[in-house]
């Protein structure tokens, strides 16, 4: 039942069962060719950056400015302006930013990076956080350029399909003029 149903939809599109292993394979290479873009992009311009711009602070010189910030409630005045903001956002923010200063700074010491940074002209970090930021983002968009990648792809098999069939049509209605005019020459059947 599923097979028929399966077959239905293939033949619905134009296609033929043997045309699937083609078009998934052609899929697969175009998503991964959408995944370096994605990574070329997220390494160039750093997307994520720009959405999570980290959050001016105040540096603490010593323990007695700490305790008279505390005493004043400027870290509870901090604490009430990031939950009106958006709780969820500055959770975000906030996580983001130190997930990425702990990688940049183990990622500078790497070698490999280093070379390969070297051969771009970026800092190892930057490089490496560009790269990731290009990979959550192709994850992230996928259900935009997904199926929109897979319905170009079964078109073009569509399109290429279609004028072998259109070929088929056009010598069967040839030969079948052709039949008209023999039975037309001849004087009967003998």
């Amino acid at each position: 039942m599923v097979g028929q149903r399966l077959q239905k939809y293939i033949a619905g599109w134009g296609l033929e069962p043997q045309d699937v292993p083609t078009v998934i394979t052609t899929f697969l290479g175009a998503k991964y060719v959408t995944l370096c873009v994605f990574v070329g992009l997220g390494a160039r311009f750093q997307p994520l950056r720009r959405l999570f711009p980290r959050a001016a602070r105040t540096p603490i010189n010593n323990a007695w400015t700490q305790v008279k910030s505390w005493a004043s409630g400027e870290a509870r005045r901090e604490a009430e302006r990031r939950s009106k903001w958006g709780g969820w956002y500055s959770w975000a923010s906030d996580h983001y930013w130190q997930l990425s200063d702990r990688l940049q700074t183990s990622l500078d010491q790497n070698r490999i990076w280093t070379i390969l940074a070297s051969k771009t002209g970026a800092k190892p970090g930057q490089l490496v956080l560009g790269v990731a930021e290009g990979t959550i983002l192709c994850k992230l968009t996928f259900p935009i350029w997904g199926p929109l990648e897979l319905w170009v792809i079964m078109n073009l098999w569509r399109r290429r399909r279609a004028p072998v069939a259109s070929d088929l049509y056009e010598e069967y209605t040839k030969a079948a003029e052709a039949t008209e005019d023999a039975s037309q020459l001849s004087p009967g059947f003998l």
